[in-house]
């Protein structure tokens, strides 16, 4: 997996050689966020159970009466 990143990152930064730094944020409860210069991958597990929060916000089933 490791070495997957390391191979998108140097196409996304045109770079030939990259270092990943790795650090562990208990709050992603699982998965992970790759950012690359301004650019951000987010693929974390608490960001998934947002987005469906948000969703669940926006009842498009209720009724409007």
């Amino acid at each position: 997996l490791r070495k997957e990143f390391a191979q998108v990152v140097k196409e996304v930064s045109g770079k030939k050689t990259v270092q990943l730094v790795e650090k562990i944020n208990p709050d992603l409860i699982g998965g992970y966020i790759l950012k690359v210069n301004d650019r951000q991958i987010d693929e974390s597990l608490s960001s998934k159970l947002r987005q469906l929060k948000t969703q669940f916000i926006t009842n498009h089933y209720e009724s409007k009466i």
